[in-house]
């Protein structure tokens, strides 16, 4: 019975060489290819790493100016420091037509732990090869501790010192609050009488 159906498939328009005459597979050349790349002994451990990727991927390509915003979605796993620390970010092409608008992955970053440091492997899923080694820079500079947002791939704007206030800056001026005065008298007044 199996033999039957599989042959009726199979003379299902083709030719005589087996081909389909229907369908045209692509070829190996046609399909994008997917680029892994291990990136140079990040500093610090699996948790430090993630921390430092994770804050320069929201701010620079997620923040309010993120050139990646419209079009992508960033979601993370990240497992607690006493468990090892060992993260994933996954950038998702963004898929308006569904509630969760997380789309199929375009890009992925892993951190793993590795004693008390970490590696970092970036993968590029479907992300055009220029963009791809934009954020692999990103990620490269983050893991070693540098931050900021650097390139066309990365919002303007961010930068270690935003965050920070100079030494020399004075503190914002205090704006005077009205107290409460502390009348005694008027407390008194409030609180019932002991019989």
């Amino acid at each position: 019975m199996t033999a039957a159906a599989l042959s009726g498939c199979a003379s299902l328009g083709g030719d005589s060489s087996g081909q389909s005459s229907f369908v045209k597979l692509p070829t190996i050349d046609s399909v994008a290819a997917i680029s892994v790349s291990t990136n140079e002994k990040p500093v610090g451990s699996a948790t430090e790493v993630y921390a430092r990727v994770a804050r320069g991927a929201n701010q620079c390509w997620f923040g309010a100016d993120g050139p990646l915003k419209k079009d992508y979605v960033y979601h993370a796993d990240a497992d607690a420091p006493s468990r090892g620390g060992k993260a994933e970010i996954v950038l998702h092409e963004r898929d308006r037509s569904k509630p969760n608008p997380r789309g199929p992955k375009a890009y992925r970053i892993k951190i793993d732990p590795v004693g008390e440091q970490a590696t970092l492997q970036t993968e590029n899923l479907k992300m055009s090869e220029s963009v791809a080694a934009s954020l692999a820079g990103d990620v490269s500079r983050w893991s070693k501790g540098e931050h900021g947002c650097v390139g066309a791939t990365t919002a303007v704007g961010w930068s270690p010192q935003a965050d920070q206030q100079p030494k020399d800056a004075q503190p914002p001026p205090k704006v005077a609050s009205a107290k409460k005065k502390n009348n005694k008298k008027s407390g008194a007044a409030l609180k019932p009488s002991a019989p």
